[in-house]
């Protein structure tokens, strides 16, 4: 049971110093509560003092709004979210009673909920992962819920460069197709990756194809194609689904003519 006197107030038992936390344990019996050292000091608590109900009460209520401050604050010190996510966050974690409006206010004040140093570090940080403009900036208002004058602010110098360097790194990945559908399959994902059409068709310009790859694998796609679609079709309606089915692939039209040409078809049933 709680230490007691005549139900009057609530007689502290033991004080613990939480050096670590910089906070204080006062402990009536059985129930503790922490509180700050700034809190601590606004009252003159010893072991064996009885504490009156309402300061009590005080003391408790001052507990839980600072538990749920140093939840805020932890949030606030990563650097890692908005001042949206971050509410949304301390929101999530408020018990009744608590206003956790107070707390986003408290960490506003005191500038470590920022949302113009966020949005310029989060930019940063995409850049360098090589996103672009667009993606950075619809992320920041629409999923960070940034202020848009904030994000409208935001400035991207080497968005050309950065292209170019991931057009780079993915080329590989396209190396086997023909130059046309090479390009075109950069261009999309650089698009997704944020960056706008203009700068996408620049930084595929340099792109070279690999004949002899490209080459091998129309091979490759035509033998396939044409075992997919002789399973449904034959004759004229066989060629074309073929054909179309490659120029969507991005083949040159010279290649599937000649090898259509080239090709022994099974002669049609009617």
């Amino acid at each position: 049971m709680n230490a007691r006197s005549a139900g009057v107030g609530k007689t502290i038992t033991s004080l613990k110093m939480i050096k670590k936390k910089k906070n204080v344990e006062v402990s009536f019996g059985l129930e503790k509560i922490i509180l700050s050292e700034d809190v601590f000091t606004n009252y003159l608590l010893y072991v064996g003092k009885e504490v009156p109900l309402k300061e009590y009460w005080e003391m408790k209520r001052y507990a839980e709004e600072e538990s749920l401050y140093q939840y805020g604050l932890n949030l606030a010190l990563k650097g890692i979210y908005s001042t949206y996510e971050a509410g949304e966050k301390i929101k999530s974690k408020a018990k009744e009673g608590q206003n956790p409006y107070e707390i986003i206010s408290r960490l506003k004040q005191i500038g470590l909920l920022d949302d113009g140093d966020f949005a310029k570090q989060y930019a940063e940080e995409k850049t360098a992962q090589l996103y672009g403009e667009n993606r950075i900036k619809d992320d920041l208002l629409h999923k960070k819920v940034v202020d848009p004058e904030i994000v409208s602010h935001l400035l991207f110098p080497e968005e050309l460069p950065h292209a170019k360097k991931y057009a780079s790194m993915i080329e590989k990945k396209y190396e086997r197709l023909p130059l046309k559908a090479k390009r075109q399959k950069a261009i999309m994902a650089l698009q997704r990756r944020g960056y706008a059409p203009n700068i996408c068709h620049e930084a595929v310009k340099d792109y070279q194809e690999n004949k002899t790859a490209a080459k091998k694998s129309f091979e490759t796609d035509f033998a396939h194609t044409k075992a997919r679609y002789e399973r449904k079709y034959e004759g004229y309606e066989l060629k074309q689904h073929i054909y179309a089915a490659l120029l969507r692939k991005g083949y040159p039209n010279g290649w599937i003519q000649e090898k259509m040409e080239e090709t022994k078809w099974k002669r049609s049933k009617n």
